[in-house]
This record gives structure tokens, sequence and C-alpha cells, in this order.
């Protein structure tokens, strides 16, 4: 059974336009979307051997009472169903909790307000949403600012175990909502045989062969050439203590350069054969 997408709804325009790429994700791949209405401004998911704890802006607790039927109003406006997703219990320091098995994570790149956090540029991961990506066990999809309807799914591919996961789970969204698949690989600095043979061992390298593009150019324009309706998968990493906490140097420039719907696939997270039943 294809485990649900998972939204935390917020309350302003801002998150009319982040939960319409949820609603888009779910119709378009035909994956159940389970929306979470915060009743603080704090809640813990787990994981399987591992928490975070959530912590969210007053905009996702305002008007509470108008919520649902705005999330009602959105889902009829594209035509797709949702399910509320409630909290499963409270944990020892009394914050509301949710367990369970999701596909995927929907959530702005922060959660909080980034005049919380000064020194945090807007197009970067806010610290809450880098410590889920880096600990969740499904990858974590970043919708557009402003909604964009996406029709095709670019996987990068720089020829790393964490490429490699991007590129299955690239290949399974792209599989499910029924679009075409490219793989995008940027050649410098790349063992191009090194990354041949991880396909070729994991059974890809004829399929994926024949939609592989790979770029001579910069990195900055090779993104430069992703389509704006787009559904860009990549591959998230890094150990810095401060910018890069989760993400790698690459995936940083996706992060800062292309504003489109992102999904990013973290260290934890399970292939999509496990969350998606494949």
């Amino acid at each position: 059974m294809r485990a649900p997408v998972l939204h935390v709804f917020r309350n302003s325009p801002r998150g009319f336009e982040t939960f319409r790429g949820a609603l888009w994700l779910g119709r378009t791949t035909g994956l159940p979307v389970r929306v979470y209405f915060p009743e603080a401004r704090n809640f813990v998911l787990y994981f399987e051997g591992a928490a975070v704890q959530v912590d969210l802006d007053e905009s996702y607790l305002y008007a509470p009472e108008t919520a649902r039927r705005r999330a009602r109003a959105i889902g009829e406006e594209l035509g797709a169903g949702w399910e509320e997703q409630p909290a499963t219990g409270r944990t020892g320091s009394t914050l509301p909790d949710i367990q369970g098995r999701f596909s995927l994570i929907s959530c702005p790149r922060a959660m909080a307000s980034p005049f919380s956090h000064p020194w945090i540029p807007p197009a970067v991961l806010g610290p809450r949403v880098q410590a889920l990506v880096r600990r969740a066990d499904a990858p974590v999809f970043l919708p557009a600012p402003c909604w964009i309807p996406w029709d095709e799914v670019v996987s990068l591919y720089g020829g790393s175990p964490f490429g490699l996961g991007a590129l299955l789970w690239g290949r399974a969204l792209a599989r499910l909502a029924g679009v075409p698949f490219r793989v995008l690989t940027h050649t410098e600095g790349v063992d191009e045989a090194g990354a041949r043979g991880n396909l070729e061992r994991a059974d890809l390298l004829d399929e994926v062969e024949p939609v592989w593009e790979r770029h001579t150019g910069t990195f900055r324009e090779m993104l430069q050439d992703i389509p704006r309706a787009a559904l860009v998968v990549l591959g998230a990493f890094g150990a810095s203590p401060i910018r890069e906490r989760v993400v790698g140097s690459r995936a940083h420039t996706v992060l800062m350069t292309v504003p489109y719907n992102l999904v990013l696939v973290g260290p934890q997270a399970k292939p999509p054969r496990v969350l998606l039943g494949e």
C-alpha cells in the first residue's frame, strides 16, 4: 500500500500556494494527501529511530476556524481530495506528535519566519526543515513558493549513492504521474565511469541511458536549462556546521538558484519501493 503525503497546513496566502503544490503532487501521482492542522506552534514528528520537533510561526495558527474551510475550497478548485491527519498523541513535554509512515513530507523551505533567523538567506532551508531532511525516513517535498503545475520530472545525478537514491525517487514519481523523466549530470568533477557503474549495478543503465543528459558547461548554466514546469529531485547531504548542515554545496546551489518544485532525498530516506509499494 502506498504511504500518503503529509502536509502541514498554513492558513495564509503563502500557505495556500504550498498547499496547492502538495495537492497537485497527490493528484498527479495518485498518492493520498494527509493534512495536519496545527493547534500549537510546536509539534513532534516521529520516524524510525528519530524525532524532529517542528517549530511554526504564527501564520500556521491564524484564524483556525477558517483553515479547514479554506483547505476544502482549494481542494475543490484543483479537483484534488485530502484527508485530515490528527495528532496521534503527546510527547512527555506535552507537545502534540505525529507518528506514521509517509511517502513524502510537504513543507515550505522554512516553517518559521525568516526574520527570527536573520542570518539565513530566504532561499536556504530553515533550521527545522534542515533537521527534517536530515532525519526523515521519507523525502521532503518543497513546493514552489507560488504554485507551479509540473509535467515532467528531472533528477540531478552526480554518481554518488545519494544521487542514485534521488534518481530512483525521480523515476518512481515520473512513473506514478505518467510524465517524462530526465536525468541531468554536470560532468565537472564527476567520475562518469563510476556513475555508469552504479547505474549498471542497480540494473538501471539501459533504462536511464536514453534520458541521461551530460552537461559540460557550468553547474549554474545546467540549472538555467531546467524547465519551470519540472519537478526537480536531488540528493541532499552535507556536514558543514553553518550553511550546509544538511545540503551539500551543489544542493545548496540548487536551493539558491531554482525556485521551482523540489524533492530533497535525505540520508535516512527509504527507497521508493518501500514507501510506494513498488
